[in-house]
């Protein structure tokens, strides 16, 4: 005899409800906020980009974020 699993049943425990409206506007928001990043490529010598991969993680940097920020305070003087 073959016993049958009883059906899902989705209750208010088990989700959220959320009007359209409040998470369309949610998620315009991001949308406006949104940064379009380019990707930058170069070519450095091994050693140097080892030792760069250290002394950010010494220092607790992403080492994108860090090259931006030191581009940008190069480029402002």
């Amino acid at each position: 005899m073959v016993v049958k699993k009883p059906k899902f049943q989705l209750t208010s425990d088990l989700i959220s409800v959320q009007k359209e409206s409040d998470f369309m506007d949610s998620k315009q928001d991001t949308k406006k906020n949104l940064v379009i990043k380019d990707q930058l490529n170069i070519k450095i010598s091994k050693q140097l980009k080892q030792n760069f991969q250290v002394w950010c993680i010494q220092n607790n940097f992403n080492m994108s974020e860090c090259i931006e920020k030191m581009i940008e305070e190069k480029i402002k003087g």
